[in-house]
């Protein structure tokens, strides 16, 4: 499952995904379906379930769920682009 978010500043991207308490968004509801579909099926198949969060702003793409310290530098990944 990809989850797709794109507007310019101040859209609603953050809620629409995130969501407020008593009104979740996309990314709670969907993980909340995932866990429902694999506990109805778990007497038939096994799960790997793996996720990631990133966000692409301007040329940096930043890893969300990195470990450290909140307050530090965000985490940059490096984007490879083939040359072709």
């Amino acid at each position: 499952v990809t989850l797709f978010a794109y507007g310019q500043t101040g859209a609603g991207k953050t809620f629409t995904m995130s969501g407020v308490p008593g009104m979740l968004g996309v990314s709670p509801r969907t993980i909340t379906e995932i866990y429902d579909v694999i506990e109805k099926g778990k007497s038939r198949y096994n799960y790997t379930v793996m996720g990631s969060m990133l966000e692409l702003y301007r040329q940096d793409l930043v890893d969300l769920l990195a470990k450290g310290n909140p307050a530090a530098e965000k985490h940059k990944l490096n984007v490879r682009v083939e040359k072709s």
